[in-house]
């Protein structure tokens, strides 16, 4: 999972409804789920579906249809031999249709577009590593006057180095 900083912090996908969640009119099933409210027309555009599983737990999957309330999905479950979810809430998210709060954001990995939700220009910087510097058994290592930001996880990993330092 890629971070997005918009203007300077870390910001959120955009998700329908804002808060707190849809509710389903029925059980899910491993394709399609029905909600009890309309929903914007999403499909086809990276929109996910997010599905809570258990109390700390939502597994999210790509929408591949929708007709009227209903949106067909291909949950990603391991072991995918039956799926009950224990809670009727869900959400959207990741459709440019959904944004509606400033530098909420969306990405359709198809088309490779990236939107976000902005009255201004804002200065948009999205991470693409997990770890920024990786070093290991190195001697003699400096860095120095550099500027490192933007690692999903690690800005460092440095371990058995001798001599190695950042200034």
């Amino acid at each position: 999972q890629n971070n997005v900083y918009i203007n300077g912090e870390i910001r959120a996908k955009g998700r329908y409804p804002n808060e707190p969640f849809s509710l389903l009119s029925q059980n899910p099933s491993m394709v399609q789920m029905t909600s009890q409210q309309a929903l914007p027309h999403i499909y086809n555009d990276g929109a996910e579906v997010g599905l809570r599983n258990n109390n700390w737990i939502w597994d999210v999957s790509r929408i591949y249809a929708q007709s009227g309330t209903a949106i067909n999905s291909t949950l990603n479950i391991y072991p995918a031999k039956t799926y009950t979810p224990s809670s009727e809430h869900f959400f959207i998210q990741n459709s440019r249709k959904v944004l509606d709060l400033a530098y909420e954001w969306a990405y359709d990995s198809t088309t490779q577009l990236f939107a976000a939700y902005s009255i201004d220009t804002p200065i948009v910087k999205v991470s693409i590593f997990d770890t920024l510097v990786n070093c290991h058994n190195v001697n003699s290592l400096t860095f120095d006057g550099i500027c490192f930001e933007g690692g999903n996880m690690i800005t460092f990993s440095a371990d058995t180095n001798r001599y190695f330092s950042v200034k």
